[in-house]
């Protein structure tokens, strides 16, 4: 009774063959997750530099470009293996149906019954067919070559017609311009005058008298802040009529006329700004005689 001793069991060992066996089946189970959560990782990057690419091309393809063949057929989230046996199906696909193509059609089980042989036809000569002519077109008179001397001519004359046309063009635009120039002009009331004691200020005369009806003087216009818009305007005008003077007519009296009424209106105005720095000039040296009697 006491001398029974119970049969040991066996304990577990981590250095038995089935734990061995577990555990290599553990790590080979997270080494399956660790590589299928690497693989969505990628094909996660994969899609989102797609996206980021497309969005990138959308800034210089408003309305879109056509998208190569392959995203369709091979999908980005397709893994190779994947993608090896899509492209095997579609090659026996193709495959199948390129034999059934070109396999010859089976013979109908039932066939025509046979025809009695028809006697002999004689045989009949075509008639010849008439194709009716169409009617000959009248021959084009051949252009007459031209020399060289008529050829210069002709450049000649469409260089002139150019040049004038771009005459025209100038004088219009010159003429534009002194249409803006004098509208936008604001008489001065007060000019300024340099003289032996310093600046004079004179007040201007309401209407611009004309230059053949003052004297000369030797008052001499200042360049000060008063005087600045109208040595500004007058030398506007003088520039506007060098510009005028430099046009070229060729020799066409339309651009002759054009020139000369834009000079004229332009000369008149500069000498009526004329007169009108004589006129003050004038009366400032009358108001200087007074003053000194």
């Amino acid at each position: 009774m006491f001398g029974y001793y119970p049969r040991p069991q066996p304990t577990y060992s981590p250095f038995s063959a089935y734990a061995a066996q577990q555990q290599r089946a553990r790590a080979y189970e997270l080494e399956r997750r660790r590589q299928l959560e690497l693989q969505l990782q990628q094909q996660e990057l994969e899609r989102r530099r797609a996206l980021a690419q497309r969005a990138r091309a959308s800034r210089y393809f408003p309305d879109g470009y056509d998208e190569p063949d392959e995203d369709d057929e091979y999908p980005f989230y397709l893994s190779p293996h994947q993608r090896a046996v899509l492209q095997a199906r579609r090659r026996q696909a193709a495959f199948e149906q390129a034999m059934r193509q070109g396999r010859p059609e089976p013979m109908r089980a039932s066939a025509s019954p046979a025809r009695a042989p028809s006697p002999p036809t004689k045989p009949t000569t075509p008639e010849p067919t008439q194709i009716p002519s169409s009617p000959k077109q009248p021959e084009r008179p051949a252009t007459p070559s031209l020399s060289n001397e008529q050829l210069e001519a002709a450049a000649t004359t469409i260089q002139t017609a150019y040049r004038v046309h771009r005459s025209l063009r100038t004088i219009a635009r010159l003429a534009d311009d002194f249409v803006s120039l004098k509208a936008g002009f604001v008489q001065p009331t007060t000019m300024d005058y340099q003289s032996p004691a310093g600046v004079v200020s004179v007040s201007a005369p309401s209407s611009i008298t004309t230059t053949e009806e003052l004297t000369p003087t030797p008052a001499k216009l200042a360049y000060t802040p008063t005087n600045v818009p109208l040595h500004t305007y007058t030398e506007l005008l003088s520039r506007l009529l060098v510009s005028l003077d430099g046009v070229e007519s060729y020799g066409d009296k339309r651009v002759r006329d054009a020139r000369r009424s834009v000079v004229r209106a332009g000369s008149r105005r500069f000498g009526g700004m004329f007169g009108l720095r004589m006129c003050s000039g004038s009366k400032r040296n009358h108001d200087s005689r007074r003053s000194r009697r």
